[in-house]
């Protein structure tokens, strides 16, 4: 806690294949006209379900193919700044708008952008919840990131995406997640020019990918779930892979928090 409006939050990160780094550090300020609550620094903007998350918080051992090969092997982290606000709707909703400035660029060998931090991203979500019963509740959710694709300052990027959470506690003990996410991308450009020999490639104007998981605490301390991928690769020709899919089970046990 800094003061009584403000606390500053910090992730760092030690591995034994990499650098020390930092996920996050970031100041959120509340009280500010129009109750609105915002963060400055390096954090994860409100962007679907998990790109926003720590692996270490994932339901699976690793994020999902979209979320991998668009923003980056380990979620979606960017320096920026950003402002949402709570408030309830009618029919037992409850509402929270985001937006923020965030740096261009995504994770390690994110696709979605490119690599100039320079260019900024700006992003928009809603999410919207509401409780089904007092054992159940379903979320939902919508986002938009407008950014460039090189080095120019041009959007040349609009990336769309929805989420839909149900989650239903079956007894005091068990419950059940059903979550799935879709992105979609519009690229103003989708080909490239080999400079030597004048050919030019085309490429696929709008990939997409999604997935689908479910994941079952049938004990205190024991879950079980499966996910499937499909995502449709960035600037990938005709003549090669376009897609990655695949279908992944899982058990886990939760020795602590």
């Amino acid at each position: 806690n800094v003061d009584p409006y403000s606390r500053f939050d910090a992730t760092l990160t030690f591995s034994d294949f990499e650098d020390a780094g930092v996920e996050e550090a970031y100041l959120t300020r509340w009280g500010l006209p129009g109750d609105l609550t915002a963060r400055f620094g390096r954090f994860f903007p409100k962007v679907g379900k998990q790109a926003s998350i720590h692996r270490d918080s994932l339901p699976t051992v690793d994020e999902p193919l979209v979320i991998n090969r668009y923003f980056g092997v380990e979620g979606y982290n960017r320096t920026g700044v950003d402002v949402t606000r709570i408030f309830e709707g009618i029919g037992g909703w409850l509402f929270q708008p985001s937006f923020g400035v965030l740096e261009g660029g995504v994770g390690e060998r994110g696709t979605a952008f490119g690599s100039t931090r320079r260019r900024p991203t700006i992003y928009s979500h809603l999410k919207a919840y509401k409780d089904l019963s007092d054992a159940s509740g379903i979320e939902l959710g919508a986002t938009h990131l407008v950014g460039s694709k090189d080095a120019d300052p041009q959007f040349e990027v609009n990336l769309f995406g929805l989420d839909a959470t149900y989650l239903n506690h079956l007894t005091p003990t068990a419950k059940i997640l059903l979550q799935s996410e879709l992105f979609l991308q519009h690229r103003r450009e989708n080909f490239s020019i080999n400079t030597d020999t004048g050919t030019t490639t085309y490429f696929d104007r709008h990939p997409w990918g999604a997935y689908l998981l479910t994941d079952y605490r049938f004990a205190p301390r024991w879950s079980v779930g499966a996910r499937a991928d499909h995502v449709r690769l960035v600037n990938t020709a005709a003549t090669s892979r376009r897609f990655d899919q695949g279908v992944s089970a899982f058990l886990t046990f939760y020795q602590s928090e």
